[in-house]
């Protein structure tokens, strides 16, 4: 399976200084490709390709991954403020593919982040929503929130390895579930 994994607030041309939320001296950009290196080596080792895209706008982004035809598209962030849970957000007109797999990651994420995070919200967003234009309708593609930085929780299970390697493995392991379910 050919897998983007889009990491937010890196190599956006229009907005070179824009890293995210920070808080405490770390930074969204920074943690974000921490788990998103994570998830991708474990992703690699079930045999899947994956390409980390970190250029451009989220248009260019997502004319990318639809000129590589790519089989599963996230972007991946963290949230701001001092929320509890984990947030997936997708079209609100996406294919049942998409719908299976933020299931899937949903049960996951709470097995395990076990107690950092209460829930794990799923939200449909507009196709046009500011920022979320690379989201694919006719593909498998959403946008990961899985911890909110002010939230010092949250950010602890982030700058712990293990808390890292956790999470790279909560998302590598809903993939390869979702993949052998969608054959």
């Amino acid at each position: 399976m050919k897998i983007a994994l889009d990491i937010g607030h890196i190599g956006k041309r229009n907005r070179p200084d824009d890293h995210g939320a920070s808080h405490n001296g770390y930074v969204e950009a920074d943690l974000v490709l921490d788990y998103v290196i994570a998830a991708r080596r474990h992703l690699e080792n079930a045999g899947h390709l994956v390409f980390l895209m970190a250029h451009d706008n989220y248009n260019k982004r997502h004319d990318f991954c639809t000129d590589m035809a790519m089989d599963l598209h996230m972007q991946c962030h963290l949230n701001s403020p001092d929320g509890r849970y984990s947030l997936l957000m997708i079209r609100d007109d996406a294919c049942d593919d998409t719908i299976a797999l933020t299931e899937i990651m949903s049960h996951k994420f709470k097995q395990w982040m076990g107690n950092t995070i209460s829930k794990v919200d799923v939200r449909k967003l507009k196709g046009d929503d500011r920022g979320y234009s690379c989201l694919a309708p006719d593909r498998p593609s959403l946008v990961l929130e899985p911890l909110f930085l002010k939230n010092d929780n949250h950010l602890k299970f982030l700058i712990r390895e293990d808390g890292i390697i956790l999470l790279g493995k909560a998302i590598a392991e809903s993939v390869n579930e979702w993949s052998q379910v969608i054959g």
